[in-house]
């Protein structure tokens, strides 16, 4: 059988299909693609926050206290601990039970600011009144 040129031929719809099915899988690949970036970015957000929680007991400790024995600074200490506290109370976190003891243990840092700041306040109220 001769191909007759004014037939419509069934090659060319086979090759649209083809391309067709393949520009379809690669738009699922390329939005698969962008589901695993924002997978990753939250896990790496994540990450972060629960470093900052880790570190944010000792951080404060260091400031209140620093090792070197120089001077108590506590406006960077609370500084380090509201941040920590933002991140303990924000929705992504606060329902992990794995950080219950950090968050006790910030609960107690921030007592401790509290009691620096009253001791710093009422020392300086009382020198002030001998002056």
């Amino acid at each position: 059988p001769s191909a007759n040129p004014n037939e419509p031929s069934s090659a060319p719809s086979a090759n649209a299909a083809a391309i067709a099915a393949q520009a379809g899988a690669s738009a699922r690949s390329l939005r698969e693609l962008w589901l695993k970036k924002l997978e990753c970015e939250a896990v790496l957000s994540l990450l972060r926050k629960t470093e900052t929680l880790r570190r944010a007991p000792s951080g404060f400790d260091a400031l209140v206290r620093p090792p070197d024995g120089g001077p108590c600074r506590l406006g960077a200490a609370v500084t380090v601990l509201a941040e920590a506290l933002d991140i303990m109370f924000s929705d992504d976190v606060a329902q992990v039970q794995a950080f219950d003891r950090i968050m006790e243990q910030l609960m107690t840092r921030k007592q401790r600011a509290e009691e620096v700041l009253w001791a710093t306040l009422t020392d300086v109220l009382y020198r002030h009144g001998e002056g």
